[in-house]
């Protein structure tokens, strides 16, 4: 997966893969590493929020310091 970084980035960045989409009505599910994600969620490592979920990409930030990280789907 394609992993872009926004804002400060001078923290490294786990290693996330996204290889699943599912929406059900108004909600969305990610399959990031091999767990399933709503918008809201506390992805691990690293204390990321789950800010946004499309079909070919998910947005997290972290939890501090406002970085925020796009994903696209393998």
């Amino acid at each position: 997966a394609t992993s872009a970084v926004v804002g400060a980035a001078s923290e490294r960045t786990p290693d996330f893969r996204y290889t699943g989409y599912l929406s059900h009505g108004e909600i969305r599910f990610a399959t990031l590493n091999g767990r399933e994600y709503r918008v809201g969620d506390t992805v691990k490592p690293g204390d990321f929020t789950v800010r946004s979920i499309e079909p070919d990409r998910v947005t997290l930030a972290a939890g501090s310091g406002g970085r925020q990280v796009s994903i696209a789907k393998e």
